[in-house]
This record gives C-alpha cells, structure tokens and sequence, in this order.
C-alpha cells in the first residue's frame, strides 16, 4: 500500500513538498527518505535519495546522494536484497544526540521490479521518555534492548546507544541473574528475579516482533511490597472502625 501512496513521486520539484505533507500528517516520525535506483530519475543517472527531516525550526531538505553513498548503506540495501520490509539498527543522528532507527521497505513498480526504498525515520529518544511515563510504580525501570544487546531506550541517557546489557551487569556490585541475560539474548519472553544489596528486584522481559529487541520492565519488591502494605492498613482500619460501631 505505501507503495501506491501519493507520497511517492518522480518529479524532482514535488517530491520535498509531499515529503512535508508527510511528516506533518505523522508527527511521531521524524523523517522521511526515498532512494532511487540508478537511472529512475531523469537527469540523475547516479542516483537521487530525496530526504526531509523535521526539526524545532522547521524541516530540512537535501539529497542524501550528494553527501554519500546511499547505495550502499543498511537501509537500502537490505531492503532491496531481501524485497521485504524491515527495522534498521538504531544509530545516532549527525547532531550527535538523537538516537535514529528507520522502517525501510522497497518500492516496485507494476512488474514487481524494485525502483526505489522508502524509509521512516523513528526519534528512539522520545520513545524513552514515552515509555517512562508507562511505568506502573515510581521506581521502576522500562528499558528497550536491541539485537546487540544495546540498550536503544533507557531512563538515564548516558546508557543510550552506549552501554550493553553486560556492560552495565558488569559495573554493578551485586551478584546478577546471568540466566534472564541467556534469555533476553535468545529472544525468550519471561520473568526472573535478582538481589541487590537492598532489595530483591523482579525482572519481565518479551521480545518486540519483527525488530530483534526486547522490552524489560524491573520492580523493586520494596515498592511492590509497600502497595500491599498501604491495602492492608487500610482493611485493617475498616475492620477496626467496624467493629467498634
């Protein structure tokens, strides 16, 4: 179906504006680039690889084949090689903080040859700060690990797209569960728990289909404790209330 969209077009002078029309009707993508095959477009015979991308001032046109060789980066090629649909590995924008992974998928024309790959830039910065907003008690920590074992989303944004799951096991003080990492790594959706010096913390983890990551949720059993203990209170106090009157 995108590629039947209007989006998509083989006129130099349009193409940046639909981009535009795009990214203002889906706000949470941050992005949006066409690479055409080598010859598509007319009076560029070398390729041409139109991309918009948004930004506090506005947006940002240019063609990706003026500063480097599209053609030979992941997004392109793997799409074109497989003919599917697929998650990049995350990277890091040029400005050196935004965390990017882009949804690429191939485009053909009506005898199913490929002329074209789309892709959809994601910020993975503002799906961090999203996913802490889901969290279900104050402590509690979401993080998203990539195939790699990167974390792509975490609360502390030192550890974005620099740490691994086993870096930072390795940096704490505590003995850690090795068994939830064996899992994590092979893709396994479950539940396990570790010790810190403090606390015992309860570890879910499932993978995230189609993109090789995994999303973590940690509790800290204190806090699951103190909601148990808040319910007991206060069933306590209505049974004393009650028996009194």
């Amino acid at each position: 179906s995108i590629s039947k969209s209007p989006l998509i077009s083989h006129r130099r002078d349009s193409i940046y504006t639909l981009m535009q029309h795009f990214l203002d009707a889906n706000p949470r993508i941050q992005g949006v680039a066409v690479g055409y095959e080598k010859g598509v477009i007319k009076g560029h015979e070398d390729g041409f690889a139109p991309y918009v991308m948004r930004t506090d001032d506005g947006y940002i046109c240019r063609d990706v084949a003026e500063i480097k060789d599209y053609q030979s980066a992941e997004w392109f090629t793997e799409a074109r090689k497989t003919g599917k649909s697929h998650w990049t590995k995350p990277f890091i924008e040029s400005n050196g903080k935004t965390v990017i992974t882009a949804y690429t998928t191939p485009l053909t024309d009506i005898s199913g040859k490929t002329y074209a790959v789309l892709a959809l830039d994601l910020n993975l910065n503002v799906m961090a700060d999203s996913l802490q907003s889901l969290r279900p008690y104050p402590s509690a920590m979401l993080t998203v690990i990539d195939q790699d074992g990167m974390f792509v989303a975490h609360p502390d944004s030192s550890f974005i797209m620099k740490e691994t799951l086993e870096s930072a096991i390795a940096k704490t003080n505590y003995a850690p569960n090795l068994s939830i990492l064996d899992d994590i790594k092979a893709g396994k959706r479950g539940n396990d728990s570790y010790y810190t010096k403090d606390d015992k913390v309860y570890v879910y983890y499932a993978p995230v289909a189609k993109t090789g990551w995994t999303i973590t949720l940690e509790v800290p059993r204190s806090e699951i404790a103190s909601g148990y203990d808040k319910m007991f209170k206060a069933m306590l106090f209505d049974m004393i209330v009650g028996i009194l009157l």
